[in-house]
């Protein structure tokens, strides 16, 4: 996902959302890419939480997004992401029986 580029034009308007799940949803649509899984998990605690308006001003959020998603691309290794992954049930059939064994400590595995 390294190398899938973080737009550098973002919307002149902001993007009319009422929740940060909307928000992704119309930044995938909008820029024609798919967020990195561990920012959307990111987005589904904060949704959670409701934290949209005490986390960033809404104008901001998408400035917000783009710069998890950014450290995201760049930097989780696999087997953070593996983790992740162990941690959700609709992806466990994707990580390695050796790495769910021997390098991912979860209770899932």
């Amino acid at each position: 996902m390294e190398k899938i580029p973080i737009p550098q034009a973002h919307a002149q308007a902001p993007i009319p959302f009422t929740t940060w799940q909307e928000l992704e949803k119309s930044m995938s649509q909008m820029y024609g890419q798919p967020l990195h899984y561990a920012t959307h998990r990111i987005l589904e605690d904060w949704e959670n939480l409701r934290v949209l308006d005490s986390i960033s001003p809404p104008k901001n959020a998408e400035a917000v997004i783009w710069g998890i998603e950014e450290m995201h691309r760049s930097c989780i290794s696999h087997l953070e992401l593996a983790k992740l992954w162990l941690s959700d049930p609709t992806y466990h059939a994707f990580v390695d029986p050796i790495i769910k064994c021997d390098n991912v400590e979860s209770d899932h595995a």
